[in-house]
């Protein structure tokens, strides 16, 4: 009888990849020179383990694996992140989970649809996976379809950085380069003085880019007051981070 298995499973090499990918960034990253941290990933247990000696540098750790794990493919909906703990000597340390395999629940409302589909196929639970079997291949194509529909997990919403006006004064930014570089969810903002052609920096040598969560200069949308940006002239994917105004009060 024809069948076929509905089953969850991570790449544990490409998590791995991540993880690597990511430590790179971490320690090319200015605001981590002279700290404390640590990002590692055991292929056995799957668990993957940040340590660091602040809230804030966990947030930009979690934000580049994050970032990095989706460029692998790896669907952020397979990582069970754990509660923060104090770790000793100042430390915090936060455990993620990689998952495999269909958790008893997501099997249980599989195998309901399945049967509220009213097909002459037969589902069951076989360990962390669904096998579904039938006599007709125009059947489990069918179910391949209903499948398709089944909403996954709401997962948390994307975070949001707020810089108030108490924030700006504070980091005391001469510019919108300076300003973006303080922001830990932002990866390394490309800058050159030099004035050479077919680059980022042909227009006058003095051209900043934005670079949110490593997802590139050319998907990230840069507003002020709510209006966009005008691109640069040079790379139209590209937004001139010293454009921005960093007077207090004036941009949002």
């Amino acid at each position: 009888m024809p069948s076929f298995d509905v089953v969850s499973e991570v790449n544990v090499q490409e998590v791995d990849n991540a993880v690597n990918q990511a430590q790179k960034e971490i320690q090319a990253r200015y605001d981590f020179k002279g700290t404390k941290f640590d990002l590692s990933f055991d292929t056995k247990s799957t668990e993957i383990k940040l340590n660091a000696d602040a809230d804030s540098r966990l947030d930009a750790m979690l934000d580049i694996l994050n970032s990095k794990l989706i460029k692998r493919g790896i669907e952020l909906g397979a990582i069970d992140i754990g509660k923060r703990e104090a770790a000793g000597g100042m430390m915090m340390r936060q455990t993620l989970k990689v998952k495999q395999g269909l958790e008893q629940d997501k099997a249980k409302q599989i195998i309901k649809v399945i049967k509220d589909s009213k097909l002459k196929v037969e589902a069951q639970i076989q360990d962390k996976q669904v096998r579904v079997s039938g006599k007709k291949i125009d059947d489990l194509q069918e179910v391949v379809v209903i499948g398709s529909q089944i909403k996954g997990r709401i997962t948390e919403a994307v975070p949001v950085t707020l810089i108030t006006e108490a924030d700006l004064q504070s980091i005391g930014a001469v510019s919108g380069d300076d300003l973006f570089r303080s922001i830990p969810q932002f990866a390394d903002t490309n800058f050159n003085t030099s004035n050479s052609a077919q680059t980022t920096n042909a227009a006058r040598g003095d051209v900043g880019s934005a670079d949110l969560r490593t997802l590139g200069i050319g998907n990230t949308l840069v507003l002020i007051n709510g209006r966009r940006t005008v691109n640069h002239p040079t790379s139209q994917a590209l937004t001139n981070t010293n454009s921005v105004p960093v007077l207090v009060g004036a941009l949002s």
